[in-house]
């Protein structure tokens, strides 16, 4: 089984902490090009999820009205289906 990140999201996560693809990449452990293909809809393993959401958890977000971005009512996950 494969998942489905909501890549808006990811992107509003990452620019919370402060963060690029590269430098996820390398807290979560895997390639550019996995977080790269994640942010832009196509599906990952399972445990990929997990290594990219535990990276994310322990970085803590930026302090400022001008970070703070809405999110839609979508969800983070999806089963792709």
């Amino acid at each position: 089984m494969r998942v489905r990140i909501n890549g808006q999201r990811l992107r509003i996560e990452l620019a919370r902490r402060g963060l690029d693809q590269a430098a996820l990449a390398r807290l979560a452990g895997v390639s550019e090009a996995t977080v790269s293909h994640a942010s832009t809809g196509r599906t990952v393993n399972p445990s990929t999820l997990q290594r990219i959401t535990v990276a994310l958890v322990r970085v803590p977000m930026l302090v400022g009205p001008d970070l703070i971005q809405p999110i839609s009512g979508t969800d983070a996950v999806s089963d792709g289906q």
